[in-house]
């Protein structure tokens, strides 16, 4: 099982965090799925601090919804707690019409191949809105509205992130380390995707070093974490 913890920092960067690349060897039922997220969250004193969660589509994942509500007890009595997963929903709508439209496929990927040899990277700077960077500015002018945009816009809206951790972990489990136990497997993981985003945090501090002598930026409290399992 996978499980990564989104949430906004005091200074407005969106931060993500590995949490869990643990082996899940039980039945995949909703009560052992809701076992296992509760032993993680535990772990890290997360069980009350959880406003949503970003599940695939899965039944039993579903179905363990009901339970981590009652447990967790999520603000808003949960009305927010269960995001589907949009990739997966894209995904199982576009397989379904790509079987009806299956002889236009060829002459649509030729016109996408063509279209890829062109460079459409340039883009203008100026034309660009960061919604992060934004109520970074306003945040004392909307004191009360900045706290509950950090709690909504840190939601994922899919499990990439998880995705991306297994496919880190199939990275590091490779022919080599075929024998490594699964507590060093998940520790291994855990320690490279900390380690990254402690890079990234950093790169982020000396850009918010940048706006503090500018003047636009300053310092809040408050923001609420975001759960995503596969």
């Amino acid at each position: 099982m996978g499980i990564t913890c989104h949430w906004i920092d005091n200074a407005w960067n969106i931060q993500k965090r590995l949490l869990a690349y643990r082996c899940f060897n039980d039945p995949h039922t909703a009560q052992n799925i809701f076992h296992l997220m509760f032993i993680i969250l535990e772990e890290y004193g997360l069980t009350s601090k959880i406003f949503s969660i970003s599940f695939d589509n899965a039944s039993a994942n579903t179905c363990s919804i009901d339970e981590l509500i009652r447990t967790c007890q999520p603000s808003i009595c949960g009305k927010f707690f269960h995001i589907r997963c949009t990739c997966h929903i894209f995904n199982l709508c576009v397989q379904d019409e790509l079987r009806s439209l299956e002889t236009y496929i060829k002459p649509i990927r030729t016109a996408i191949h063509y279209l890829t040899t062109f460079d459409f990277s340039a883009t203008d700077d100026d034309d660009t809105f960061d919604i992060l960077r934004w109520w970074a500015q306003k945040k004392q002018v909307y004191l009360i509205l900045s706290l509950m945009a950090k709690e909504i816009l840190a939601c994922p809206v899919s499990t990439v992130a998880v995705e991306q951790a297994f496919s880190m972990g199939g990275n590091t489990l490779d022919e080599r380390r075929s024998t490594i136990r699964p507590e060093n497997l998940e520790a291994q993981c855990l320690l490279n995707d900390w380690s990254r985003a402690a890079s990234k945090a950093q790169d982020q501090d000396e850009t918010n070093d940048d706006e503090d002598t500018e003047g636009t930026s300053g310092t809040t409290t408050g923001g609420g974490g975001t759960g995503e399992c596969d």
